[in-house]
């Protein structure tokens, strides 16, 4: 059996609303296999597992920055998504 946490994600690219509204936090987790909060950092600065823990559960947006420290310490993919019409398969 493996329990390697997998996670994908969504990220809201070009003219996407949701990417011209908050650039800041375009990426979205939309599925996590083996585990249902994974923790990252609340300050960016800090070494991963450093600091003050931050819960982020299925269907939150996440900074870039957090973004890369999830895909340092899970199995990660990540799928474009370029507008409201798009069909999002997970």
């Amino acid at each position: 059996m493996n329990n390697e946490v997998k996670v994908t994600m969504i990220k809201y690219v070009n003219d996407h609303p949701i990417a011209l509204e908050h650039p800041e936090k375009c990426i979205e987790l939309r599925k996590i296999e083996n585990a249902v909060v994974i923790y990252v950092n609340k300050m960016a600065k800090e070494a991963d597992g450093n600091g003050p823990q931050l819960p982020i559960e299925i269907g939150e947006r996440i900074t870039l920055h957090q973004a890369m420290q999830i895909s340092r310490n899970y199995a990660c993919s990540i799928i474009p998504v370029f507008d409201t019409n798009q069909q999002i398969i997970i």
